[in-house]
């Protein structure tokens, strides 16, 4: 595995930079990028690595404010925002709780119930914010949750990210997991306060602790769930454990005067173990969801990076043949089927490698090119012929190893929903591994309108397949 990992700033900064630079020619880009990355002498293994090794060649010196920099401080700044407001919760309510003026003990059901058994009951329910979308009510209740949305009503950078419609899929998980930690690091704030409270009453003045109920409740019924509670450090710190003793006679009543004749020492005895309920359930447990969170957040910020559909395109340079004057074009211009005017005109598409593609698709009648002897795998489709995919046109492809299709389509036509039939019923034939890549081709130019273009690469953003880009 590559040492080098991916920043947010980076996974939101590259894809923006991509797609500004698709104003260049596709074989300028191949030489400058193949150029660049032989520099880098990134492992060829690690793709990962040649992106970001690559990036660090060509980005801008002076990205300080740039959209993925600023994204990552607010999210620095939910983080911390969680782990203050915790903080300052767990004191406030420990406090609270603990408060103690010498007539009746401190009820320790009511600090299991406000202090571990509810934050352990959120703890759990905040398990599945991964499970859920991030705009779900589950994971609006969450404290990160409420931290973006006190942020992003005066942050534009935050709204446009809530808000694109790239890759929603791998940035919705992204802001899963983030929510996930930012709810971890709220709970292990708070309940470190609450820990560092009670050791401080402990160690600065005397408390005594004792259990009362109105209902119809015994000790010996109470003495299970409370070694149950202790049952992780039983066996290696006794001490911290209650007693069957401690249970049955430090049951008060306030209409009696404290708690019978206990002496202070007895009474002391549930701190211990109200101390380690929040050293396990309110910290170790959220520790380890908090490390989960974060591995998974850093490999979703990786994926959000990799899965971008200009991303892959940047790999597929990095791949293509390195001399590129020697590759002959594959695709020539058929000059009846051009206009009059226009039939001293040549189309050059040499600008894209047509021997890494296993199948070439000319889609609604792009009837501007000789298709035979060309590729040897070229097929005409219509509109009508994108929902029949599966009965004849890709019958002979289905014992061989498909890796690549390019597209060819004439730009000056919208992509219509028959267009995304298309790419789902090649999903279905295909599965999810070929790379597909879109050429929209002008009818009496080289390059077509880049305005063209965008309408394309935004119809097919909408998707969300990161392996279809647009040339």
């Amino acid at each position: 595995m590559p040492l080098i990992k991916t920043s947010l700033a980076e996974a939101i900064d590259i894809p923006a930079w991509l797609e500004q630079d698709r104003k260049k020619g596709w074989q300028s880009r191949i030489r400058r990028d193949q150029e660049i990355c032989h520099q880098a002498d990134a492992d060829s293994k690690h793709e990962t690595e040649r992106v970001l090794k690559w990036w660090s060649h060509v980005k801008p010196k002076s990205d300080e404010n740039s959209s993925g920099q600023v994204l990552a401080s607010i999210f620095k700044r939910v983080s911390w925002i969680a782990w203050i407001i915790g903080f300052m919760a767990g004191i406030a309510l420990a406090t609270s709780l603990l408060h103690y003026d010498g007539t009746h003990p401190i009820n320790v059901l009511v600090l299991l119930i406000i202090l571990v058994l509810i934050p352990l009951l959120l703890f759990l329910l905040s398990l599945l914010i991964p499970i859920f979308s991030s705009n779900s009510v589950m994971s609006s209740l969450n404290v990160g949750s409420q931290a973006f949305a006190l942020i992003k009503r005066k942050n534009p950078v935050l709204q446009e990210f809530f808000s694109s419609g790239r890759s929603d899929n791998t940035r919705d998980t992204l802001l899963r997991w983030k929510l996930l930690l930012c709810s971890q690091q709220f709970g292990i704030a708070l309940a470190v306060a609450a820990l560092l409270t009670l050791l401080a009453k402990v160690s600065f003045s005397d408390l005594a602790f004792g259990w009362s109920t109105t209902l119809d409740f015994q000790s010996s019924s109470l003495t299970p769930w409370i070694q149950a509670f202790a049952s992780p450090w039983s066996a290696w710190l006794p001490e911290a454990v209650p007693s069957n003793q401690l249970i049955e006679q430090s049951r008060f009543y306030r209409l009696d005067d404290g708690v019978r004749t206990l002496s202070a020492d007895i009474l002391t005895g549930w701190w211990k173990f109200i101390a380690m309920c929040l050293l396990v359930y309110g910290i170790g447990f959220r520790v380890l969801a908090a490390w989960l969170a974060r591995v998974k957040y850093k490999a979703a910020t990786e994926s959000m990076l990799m899965q971008h559909s200009e991303t892959i395109a940047l790999l597929e340079r990095f791949n293509a043949p390195l001399n590129l004057n020697d590759v002959a074009p594959v695709v020539t211009v058929d000059s009846n089927s051009i206009n009059n005017s226009d039939k001293n005109f040549n189309i050059d598409l040499v600008d894209f490698d047509f021997t890494s593609v296993d199948i070439v698709i000319l889609w609604n009648f792009t009837n501007l090119f000789e298709t035979d002897a060309q590729h040897e795998n070229v097929i005409e489709l219509t509109s009508e012929d994108a929902l029949q995919l599966d009965k004849d046109h890709f019958k002979n492809y289905e014992n061989h190893p498909i890796k690549k299709i390019h597209i060819i389509t004439k730009s000056w036509e919208p992509p219509l929903l028959e267009f995304h039939d298309l790419i789902i019923s090649i999903r279905e034939r295909f599965g999810p591994q070929p790379i597909i890549s879109v050429q929209p081709i002008a009818a009496n130019m080289y390059q077509p309108e880049q305005v063209d273009v965008e309408i394309w690469r935004h119809s097919l953003a909408k998707l969300q397949d990161p392996k279809v880009y647009v040339q």
